[in-house]
């Protein structure tokens, strides 16, 4: 099977097509604010009413504070918007009614500008939330464990706005960046994958046109990393900045030298494999790494998690939904965790995914999706398309912050890419880190994958 379509004819496809009548001329819609003082009462009337409808009379007043972490974010600038509307109803009683907002603006960063432009992420990620959850949400009959979204605008260039739930408001967080998820807190991420692979299957089963939303072209992996926007190649640069990190130990040279053999196939190999990889296809998430989750907690105190949110579903497409499975244990777990925990945590994604399909009305046989052994076998498959997609991931961490940000003004995207591996292939002092990296390398190999 060759690559599939990567055809770039839609266009900023989800900043206009959802206005109403009376908002014709789009200037609100389409407003992209520079920075937060931009984020005005008018444009956050207009926010809250793609959620909630006309809003009632009474003075809205608003605070914007730094929404993310340092480091959380590479590609946004983050914001926390908390809105108060003031309302005097007739019988004279003072009401309030708050809102808590995340709000993205475009970064001042030229890499994550040009990576939102090449990858068009922020487009898909828009297309996500206007129409393709709530799609998923009615097929399966209830909500997804995705943050409510209000708004969303992108200009095609790099340049984006989007608003939903601060989630933080609402009992959840963020698991610390430097720890590894256990093994209640992985369950838990499978299983609201489970839901989302399960109501992508029933999407298709049924048809119509939810069915076809799955066919447009900014969920097609090859448009993503193989399109016509991406004028360099970044899965070659995550391999690159992996390679020049592991040639800091003498004893991984030979290693590295396998890796650099995938160099010039690298991309075709992983667009293939998450593409057609699998007995089945269904919508991926693309990006599951710790950062890209929160997770509940019932009380101030440490203690087990009762529910999670999927975030940032920038690289969401439809394909081989087992390399979200690998992100999900390679990103966020240890060897240990793995070699132990690994069959447990199929074994149960299969068994959330054919409950799901089953409450659904759908037979997992008929289907065709198989046995858990079945799937651990299509996971093991899957490996190598995996391995190489979340090298990105798992080596960018390498790099500082501010990377890219001392490129010359006009800095072509290849120069701005070679700073980036550059920075990459470093010896890090961050042993947590280092381990991570030096462990998935003998992992791979003893897989078989290398």
């Amino acid at each position: 099977m060759g690559l599939p379509d990567s055809s770039d004819s839609v266009t900023n496809p989800t900043t206009t097509d959802h206005l109403d009548p009376a908002d014709s001329d789009g200037t609100l819609a389409t407003l992209i604010p520079a920075g937060r003082e931009d984020i005005t009462v008018e444009w956050l009337e207009f926010v809250l009413s793609r959620r909630s409808g006309p809003s009632t009379p009474g003075k809205l007043q608003f605070s914007v504070t730094a929404g993310a972490e340092p480091g959380t974010n590479y590609a946004t600038a983050v914001y926390a918007v908390h809105v108060t509307r003031h309302t005097d109803p007739a019988n004279g009683e003072r009401k309030e009614d708050e809102r808590r907002l995340i709000v993205k603006l475009p970064h001042d960063d030229p890499f994550g500008r040009f990576f939102c432009f090449a990858t068009r992420c922020y487009e898909r990620e828009i297309l996500f939330y206007d129409r393709l959850a709530p799609a998923l949400e009615s097929a399966l009959g209830r909500e997804l464990a995705v943050p409510r979204y209000y708004h969303g605008a992108t200009d095609g260039r790099g340049g984006v706005v989007m608003a939903m739930d601060d989630l933080r408001a609402l009992g959840y967080r963020m698991p610390a960046a430097a720890s590894r998820l256990d093994e209640h807190h992985v369950l838990l991420v499978v299983s609201a994958l489970a839901e989302v692979v399960a109501a992508g299957l029933v999407v298709q089963q049924r048809g119509g046109p939810p069915a076809e939303l799955l066919r447009h072209p900014l969920l097609n992996i090859g448009s993503m990393w193989a399109g016509p926007r991406m004028e360099v190649d970044l899965i070659r640069a995550g391999l690159l900045g992996y390679i020049g990190f592991l040639r800091h130990y003498p004893e991984r040279c030979a290693a590295a030298a396998k890796l650099e053999t995938l160099l010039d196939s690298a991309r075709e190999l992983m667009v293939e494999g998450m593409h057609a990889g699998g007995r089945l296809r269904s919508i991926c998430h693309g990006d599951l790494w710790k950062l890209n989750m929160m997770f509940r907690y019932p009380s101030e105190k440490d203690g087990a998690p009762d529910a999670v949110m999927l975030l940032d579903w920038q690289h969401c497409h439809f394909g081989n939904f087992l390399v979200d499975l690998f992100s999900v244990l390679v990103n966020n777990t240890d060897r240990q965790f793995r070699r132990r925990h690994t069959e447990g945590v199929l074994r149960h994604f299969h068994g959330r995914l054919v409950a799901a399909l089953d409450a659904a009305g759908l037979s997992a046989d008929q289907l065709g999706l198989g046995s858990w052994e079945q799937l651990r076998d299509d996971y093991r498959s899957s490996m190598k398309a995996a391995l190489i997609r979340v090298i990105f991931d798992v080596v960018l961490p390498l790099a500082d912050a501010d990377a890219t940000s001392g490129a010359p003004e006009g800095a072509t995207p290849q120069e701005l890419v070679d700073r980036l591996v550059g920075a990459m292939s470093v010896r890090t002092s961050d042993t947590q880190l280092e381990t991570l990296l030096l462990e998935l390398l003998d992992e791979m190999e003893e897989a078989g994958v290398l």
